[in-house]
């Protein structure tokens, strides 16, 4: 797992080619769900951007 972040990461924990760009490309009955941590550092936002765009499609945010 480690190994693999690292890979896709630039800098400090930004991705080289953030998903969200592209993410309304995936075949919509492919189901998503975005899990965050009650104290993550990772900003949540994105998985409101995603249901919109994915508005089809079912997107499960917890």
């Amino acid at each position: 797992g480690e190994s693999a972040f690292h890979a896709m990461m630039q800098g400090f924990g930004w991705a080289k080619n953030p998903i969200i760009k592209r993410i309304d490309q995936m075949d919509e009955r492919v189901p998503i769900t975005l899990i965050y941590g009650s104290r993550s550092w990772v900003d949540n936002s994105a998985g409101e951007i995603i249901r919109q765009k994915r508005a089809k499609s079912y997107v499960n945010i917890q």
